[in-house]
């Protein structure tokens, strides 16, 4: 879980851009893009009340979104297999392919709408989603709301029982701040796409280019998520130099340390033999 304010304020920028593409998917396509329990309830739902088709195309949006999630984990292991590190710039290098596919999202709805073009938008967000919840980068689901609704009532029942102890009561705002800053940043997202859904009703495609700052912001986040890495990496590589010549410094002389240790040693076993010798010569006459 997030604890410092810059990876708090970028887990709530991921938030409100899930919210804001979740809207204008379930407007555009019926489909949710970024939360795949509703999908998954719409595959139950269309088995009994609906066509074949329907249900194949919810499989299909559950599907992409958990190919997203595979491309992405690939290409940590591939990075890990050449000596990079899985998370080494993995947002970056992620940020153009999760751009692109959802403005190609929108571009294909300029030629005609349908529904199947939610799957590359659910491609996209499976990959932000995974990149961002794993365990080496924020750590925390930006598009799964159910937990951290859960963590904010455990808040509210934690602050009653802190009793109006300072002390409690800011470790609690501490300890859950982020999965309520999270559910606000959703709310915040989907309103912003609702509003931009109204201010478009006047034009003739009023769902047009509605991904297209998701597109932005989404790219601007993930670069934003590697930058703190980027710069330890660099300060690392910065000082990697001089901390090499000296531990082979270190080693030569160690070396030369040992070798002279040796050398001392072979000599003074050579005295030793040699007086040894002489007394026993000695002791014979």
């Amino acid at each position: 879980m997030v604890a410092s304010k810059y990876p708090r304020l970028l887990a709530a920028g991921f938030a409100f851009f899930g919210g804001w593409a979740d809207v204008i998917c379930l407007v555009r396509y019926n489909a949710f893009a970024g939360m795949q329990t509703g999908n998954i309830v719409m595959i139950g739902k269309s088995m009994v009340s609906d066509s074949l088709v329907d249900v194949l195309f919810y499989v299909a949006v559950v599907l992409c979104n958990m190919s997203g999630v595979i491309c992405l984990e690939l290409i940590k292991w591939c990075r890990t297999a050449r000596g990079h590190g899985s998370r080494k710039r993995a947002a970056t290098l992620m940020a153009l392919p999760i751009a692109v596919l959802l403005l190609t999202c929108d571009a294909l709805d300029t030629q005609g709408t349908s529904r199947w073009h939610v799957c590359l938008a659910a491609t996209a967000l499976g990959a932000q989603n995974a990149l961002v919840g794993s365990p080496d980068s924020l750590a925390v689901p930006t598009t799964i709301m159910t937990g951290n609704i859960a963590k904010v009532g455990a808040c509210i029942v934690s602050l009653l029982k802190a009793q109006g102890r300072r002390k409690e009561s800011l470790e609690t705002c501490r300890t859950y701040g982020t999965n309520l800053a999270l559910v606000l940043a959703t709310v915040a997202g989907a309103v912003g796409a609702a509003l931009m859904l109204r201010i478009a009703l006047v034009d003739e495609h009023p769902t047009l280019w509605c991904l297209a700052p998701n597109a932005v912001g989404l790219a601007l986040l993930l670069l934003a998520l590697d930058f703190p890495y980027l710069q330890r990496t660099a300060v690392g590589n910065a000082n990697a130099t001089p901390t090499t010549i000296t531990n082979e410094s270190r080693m030569h002389l160690a070396r030369s340390d040992g070798a002279a240790e040796a050398a001392a040693s072979s000599s003074s076993t050579s005295s030793s033999t040699a007086q040894g010798s002489s007394s026993l010569g000695l002791a014979r006459v």
